[in-house]
């Protein structure tokens, strides 16, 4: 699906693939505990951040193996988009990074980038969902569902944010993959 600001694609990452990623990052060793939607605020309180792991950050490769499988799910969805919406998407990686969230994790709306030319990639990794316990994504005052596998592509410089989870007693983290890509080399 497309609208005028963003779009919205389903099935890129199987349920099998998602069960088998979802166990070998909720398994890493590389999660940080102090991650923020305003790269700006520092995380003083816990509930003010939330887990998150750097893929990639500006050239610099910290997990080799999910850089080139992030990398890997990219082409499909550049693939997806240019053979549905005959759109190419600027293909630089700035950031990857997998994103974790519970009940107690906040964030508030922010922007990924003030760059016009900046996209964000935004995937759900979490095998399975019930939509009733929350973590649905805004862009502005737009809601999208959280769906195991959907991937939203939109330009950095949309507000945005993603929805609390609001089961207090859910087993499972909320888990997201945000990769921002440019033009420049």
């Amino acid at each position: 699906m497309k609208s005028n600001r963003y779009f919205i694609i389903d099935d890129i990452i199987s349920i099998e693939e998602l069960n088998w990623l979802y166990q070998n990052l909720i398994n890493s060793q590389s999660w940080s505990l102090t991650w923020t939607s305003k790269k700006e605020s520092i995380a003083l309180m816990p509930f003010n951040s939330f887990p998150g792991i750097t893929i990639e950050d500006h050239g610099k490769i910290f997990e080799g193996y999910l850089s080139g499988y992030f990398k890997s799910i990219q082409f499909r969805i550049y693939s997806r988009i240019k053979s549905l919406y005959s759109y190419e998407l600027p293909c630089n990686i700035v950031r990857t990074a997998v994103c974790a969230k519970s009940s107690l994790s906040n964030s508030s709306m922010h922007l990924d980038s003030s760059d016009k030319d900046r996209w964000t990639i935004l995937a759900f990794l979490n095998p399975s969902w019930d939509m009733n316990d929350g973590g649905e994504f805004y862009i502005e005052n737009e809601k999208i569902d959280f769906i195991p596998g959907r991937v939203i592509v939109f330009p950095s410089f949309l507000m945005h944010n993603g929805g609390n989870v609001r089961a207090e007693n859910h087993n499972d983290w909320r888990m997201v993959l945000n990769i921002i890509v440019d033009k420049k080399y």
